[in-house]
């Protein structure tokens, strides 16, 4: 029996060759099916996990110019690496510019902080500058600089920080480097900008320390240099540091010669400041940021010690900077700055005096503009039509003041020099005018400094000065004549006579005087003496010969 059972269990294959059965349990089939959906499931969750645990932040940039911007291509780059993307970029709700969507990587959001600021890098190739060429090939990407405030916190503490910000407007220039750096911001002034650019460098004895990162004008229409100077040379900086133009060429042209001064090629093509310090710098303090320096036209300027005045004249005709200011034929100043009033009044003239000349600087001190004098036989100024008009003073009394009205012509009754002051009286101003000479024997001792109109109007008022050392010459009895022109005496038994002073006196006028002999003189005069002015001398006059001690004594 038990043959037949085993042989009843076998399976035939119709070739005499048992077939082995084979029974599966049910309940191994159910662990099949759900083992795949389960996997799925894990996997569909890491990387949900994944997707969100590295999702980035969404910020909105606006921008000015959305040219050049691409979404899913334009980038968020750092020191070379890309931290964002945009992913979408429409017109803004003002319509004024546009408006980006960008995504900024996880890792990198903790730069969403109130002070990060943004711009979009793109080629920049001037004179002064080549930066950017890189987005030529790649288009342009977004960077940014965080603030000084987010800067002050350890990098520990930055990267814990959270993203605060989400919304930013978007820099048109690069900004200016943060002080975090370790360099120096520094500001110039100067009344204009010359040929300075953005991008000029700072120089030290030739060599570049730093560069100019923003030009401003400012409300007093003057203008404002941000410089930058590198860490490693900001101890240069003191703050007796003077700072100057080294743009292009200078030309200083006269009668002396001509002058020219050129710096580097650098700033020959895009501008340049030069700074250096006078004098022993090893105990002075460094400057701190954002410290305020004048900017000078030249080293010469700079170094030159100075007292800045201001005039004001109601012509500013052949004034400019540059124009001289000199008392007795020296130079003790120069015109840095010509504006015209408010009211279209006048103009007020800025003018830099130098150390030696700043006791000119006192209440009562007159200034006024010389000119060419020209006639047929007047030689004053003429040095003006080379070197220009330029201004003069007569010293003042008082405290000091740095604020003057100026003289439409020379002071009249007051001069300059010491003297002896007299008022010349004529029905008729005839040739006479300021300038002209007083003569004493045909030599020149004084001027005539100034005429008016007497109260009265009956007579013409001449303000004349006799020079010190000829005061004695003047008594109560002197006469004074018009010396000027020709005189003819006719006589039908005596002919012709012809009477003239000097070719000087014929062409341009002048006044003689003569003085009665040593018993008919009279005494001697005080200032402000009053004496006729006749129109011809007297014969007898001409013979007066008296006996005069020039000397302080008489």
């Amino acid at each position: 029996m038990s043959d037949e059972k085993d042989i009843s269990n076998e399976t035939n294959n119709g070739n005499g060759i048992p077939q082995a059965e084979i029974v599966v349990g049910r309940h191994s089939s159910a662990y099949l099916i759900w083992i795949l959906p389960l996997i799925a499931l894990l996997v569909g969750l890491w990387l949900i996990y994944k997707s969100y645990s590295e999702a980035g932040v969404e910020m909105k940039l606006y921008l000015h110019n959305g040219e050049g911007i691409v979404p899913g291509e334009t980038t968020v780059r750092f020191s070379g690496t890309t931290i964002g993307v945009v992913s979408e970029i429409t017109v803004a709700n003002d319509l004024k510019g546009t408006m980006a969507t960008v995504e900024i990587d996880k890792f990198a959001s903790v730069i969403l902080q109130p002070d990060t600021v943004f711009w979009v890098v793109e080629p920049r190739i001037t004179i002064s500058q080549i930066s950017g060429l890189e987005t030529l090939v790649s288009g342009k990407f977004i960077t940014f600089q965080l603030g000084e405030q987010t800067s002050r916190l350890g990098i520990e503490e930055i990267r814990r920080l959270p993203p605060k910000k989400f919304e930013y407007f978007a820099l048109e220039e690069p900004p200016i480097k943060p002080q975090y750096y370790g360099g120096l911001h520094l500001r110039l002034t100067a009344p204009h900008v010359g040929s300075i650019s953005t991008g000029a460098p700072v120089l030290f004895n030739k060599f570049t320390v730093g560069s100019v990162e923003k030009i401003n004008l400012v409300e007093d229409h003057s203008v404002v240099f941000d410089i930058y100077i590198d860490s490693n040379y900001k101890n240069l900086v003191k703050p007796n540091s003077k700072f100057w133009n080294v743009s292009g060429v200078t030309l200083d042209a006269g009668l002396d010669g001509v002058n020219l001064h050129m710096d580097s090629l650098t700033s020959l093509l895009i501008g340049g400041i030069s700074f250096s310090s006078p004098g022993d710098t090893s105990t002075e303090p460094p400057v701190e940021n954002n410290h305020s320096f004048p900017l000078y036209e030249s080293k010469d300027s700079a170094f030159k010690e100075e007292t800045i005045i201001k005039i004001s004249f109601n012509d500013g005709d052949g004034l400019k900077p540059g124009t001289a200011v000199k008392y007795n034929g020296i130079q003790i100043g120069e015109v840095t700055e010509v504006h015209l009033q408010n009211k279209l009044e006048g103009v007020d003239v800025t003018v830099s005096l130098t150390t030696s000349a700043k006791d000119i600087a006192r209440q009562h001190s007159q200034f006024w503009v010389v000119k060419p004098a020209l006639g047929l036989a007047a030689t004053r100024n003429l040095d003006t039509l080379v070197a220009g008009k330029y201004i003069t003073v007569k010293p003042g009394s008082g405290n000091r003041a740095y604020n003057f009205q100026g003289l439409d012509e020379a002071p009249t009754v007051e001069t300059i020099r010491e003297g002896l002051d007299i008022v010349l009286t004529a029905k008729q101003l005839g040739s006479i005018k300021p300038g002209i000479k007083i003569y004493y024997r045909n030599y020149p001792v004084g001027e005539v400094e100034g005429v008016a109109l007497a109260e009265n109007a009956q007579q013409v008022l001449i303000y004349s000065r006799i020079e010190a050392d000829y005061a004695p010459l003047i008594h109560k009895n002197t006469r004074f004549w018009q010396a000027s022109g020709v005189g003819i005496d006719f006589g039908l038994f005596s002919g012709a006579k012809i009477r003239t002073q000097s070719l000087e006196n014929l062409l341009e006028g002048g006044i003689a005087f003569a003085t009665p002999n040593n018993d008919e003189m009279g005494s001697r005069v005080e200032d402000g003496e009053y004496f006729n002015l006749y129109d011809e001398a007297d014969e007898e006059w001409l013979e007066w010969a008296p006996e005069i001690r020039l000397s302080a004594e008489n």
